[in-house]
């Protein structure tokens, strides 16, 4: 990200997140020439500055393991998601999804299900991809009480992303909301690594 400066030295990458508010978030792409064989692990994990109290340490750290040389026919597709944490009644809400294809076979027609909070009285949606793959529709929207938004992705090759950013407005009562969002690979494809899927 070329307005975050990353060190680069003994194999691993570190750097300091200069401006970083709610809701943000930040995409470093790295790439590299695998071995002939065998298994790779890499391991992010994010601090949060002197002075700021983070509630939740379950989530500052993530591991991918790649094994080179696994036959074709197998993906391994993940979910994360980031959003609002806390807000006031009737106030913005936001969550930030990234779908990813780690491969190595591509996942054309994953199906893709945000089961959105149905006190909220709709939300509206918009969705970028990358790396080769395509959104099904670049945005729309989700009215209670079906609020579920479904997504088949017609191109999703490995390395493929998409982002979906979903808002609406929070109820005018206080409640606790909870958002889960979940891909699936299409018949005929094995998953490698079910534990990131939602």
């Amino acid at each position: 990200c070329a307005s975050v400066p990353v060190n680069v030295a003994a194999g691993s990458i570190s750097g300091s997140i200069p401006t970083f508010p709610s809701g943000g978030s930040v995409v470093i792409t790295v790439t590299a020439t695998a071995p002939a064989s065998g298994q790779l692990v890499n391991t992010v994990t994010i601090t949060p500055p002197s002075g700021l109290f983070d509630p939740d340490l379950t989530n500052n750290t993530s591991s991918v393991t790649t094994n080179v040389g696994t036959p074709a026919n197998v993906v391994d597709l993940a979910v994360t998601k980031v959003g609002t944490a806390t807000v006031a009644t009737s106030g913005l809400i936001t969550y930030v999804i990234d779908v990813v294809n780690a491969g190595p076979s591509a996942a054309n027609g994953a199906t893709f299900v945000d089961a959105l909070p149905s006190a909220v009285a709709a939300f509206t949606w918009t969705c970028t991809a990358t790396g080769g793959a395509a959104c099904p529709a670049a945005a729309g929207s989700v009215i209670a009480p079906s609020s579920t938004l479904t997504q088949t992705i017609a191109t999703f090759p490995m390395n493929g992303r998409l982002r979906y950013v979903v808002t609406g407005v929070a109820p005018n009562t206080a409640m606790k909301l909870t958002n889960t969002a979940t891909v699936t690979a299409p018949v005929g494809l094995t998953e490698s690594d079910l534990s990131n899927n939602t």
